[in-house]
């Protein structure tokens, strides 16, 4: 059942609002909730004190001009640092770069080339993460981000067609001819195919037994010595 104010009530709104956040008058008003005492107040065109969070009242600090330009000066450090150097959280530095575009003048994406995807699957057979990131000057998570849009694993090897064929000793048509026969799927990279390591081996297994050359052997005994 809805409590009406009494007169006592509304005085003593008005005369602490200034003073009291809304939980204080909640406790000093204990007939009405928080969220009727904030509806009077609205009827009554009053504001309280904005509520602390984390000891820093909501909406009293406002940005100044000298905290945004060390923001854009240093978007390109980790945002957590901004954020402590300032005296802010991460999401507050994050949420007021984005909408002052603060990011945008020293944050530019650098785009994948068909040469940069090869590049990466070539890199992943020998490489964790990290380590092609630094070979490729890219963060990590820009590298581990292209490597499942492109479906790839780090330390998982990979091959275009001719290099294949250079490692293997078989020449493309061969290895083209074992892979329908086998009803293998190729990744194709721009204008190049590109083999796994395991379908590499599935190939040769292929391909000796109908006795089609064996100089992948001689190149895996050279590799493991």
């Amino acid at each position: 059942m809805r409590r009406l104010w009494t007169a006592a009530e509304v005085q003593a709104l008005r005369v602490f609002s200034s003073q009291e956040n809304i939980g204080a008058l909640a406790s000093r008003i204990p007939a009405h909730s928080s969220g009727a005492i904030h509806c009077k107040l609205r009827e009554l065109g009053l504001r309280c004190l904005p509520t602390k969070r984390c000891g820093v009242p909501r909406g009293t600090r406002a940005w100044t001009e000298e905290e945004l330009e060390y923001i854009r000066a240093n978007a390109g450090r980790p945002r957590k640092e901004i954020a402590a150097i300032l005296g802010r959280s991460r999401s507050a530095v994050t949420l007021i770069g984005h909408k002052r575009n603060l990011w945008g003048s020293s944050r530019t994406y650098k785009h994948w080339t068909s040469g940069d995807d090869f590049r990466l699957m070539s890199l992943t057979e020998k490489h964790t993460i990290r380590e092609t990131a630094e070979r490729m000057n890219r963060s990590w998570a820009s590298v581990k981000s292209r490597m499942l849009h492109l479906k790839i694993r780090a330390l998982n090897g990979c091959f275009s067609l001719e290099e294949a064929a250079r490692e293997t000793g078989y020449d493309p048509y061969q290895l083209q001819r074992a892979r329908a026969a086998l009803g293998q799927t190729w990744r194709r990279c721009s204008t190049q195919y590109v083999i796994s390591t395991e379908k590499l081996d599935a190939l040769c297994n292929y391909l000796k037994e109908e006795k089609w050359g064996h100089s992948y052997d001689r190149a895996v005994n050279q590799r493991a010595s």
